[in-house]
């Protein structure tokens, strides 16, 4: 199975900004240069992805790790990638955009997250928004 990570710091990062792209290129393999209408503020994570993996064929599994849930750890990404089309939530049920995994194939077709749900403790499930939702991340990584 090929596995393709989209903005896992590890192996590549989708940046719109060029001095964002030359800085990640220190760190990571490769940066994927996103057009400026999947930047704005009604811009999807779906159709982000569907943009890489147009870009990058020949998947079949995607794993999406979005950096407003930082306090994920390898365990939850496992998680996801054993359960295959699979979305984590935290203790509320409600997803957390930590860990989004795909079959290329059924997302490049029905393009949304979903499948089956893994949960993940609250200490881990922070999704950062708004600056008290930045503290309590804070107050979690911590504690640990």
């Amino acid at each position: 199975m090929r596995e393709f990570q989209l903005w896992n710091a590890e192996d590549g990062l989708s940046a719109l900004f060029d001095e964002i792209e030359q800085l990640a290129l220190s760190y990571v393999t490769h940066c994927l240069k996103r057009p400026k209408i999947l930047a704005q503020d009604n811009s999807t994570i779906n159709e982000c992805l569907l943009h890489a993996l147009n870009l990058y064929p020949g998947f079949d599994l995607a794993v999406v790790l979005q950096p407003t849930s930082p306090l994920r750890i390898a365990k939850d990404i496992d998680c996801g990638i054993e359960l295959g089309f699979s979305i984590s939530v935290g203790p509320d049920g409600k997803p957390n955009g930590a860990v989004y995994c795909v079959e290329v194939p059924f997302f490049l077709r029905y393009p949304y997250f979903g499948g089956q749900v893994f949960y993940m403790p609250a200490a881990r499930s922070v999704d950062i928004d708004t600056e008290e939702d930045f503290l309590l991340a804070e107050r979690f990584a911590e504690a640990t």
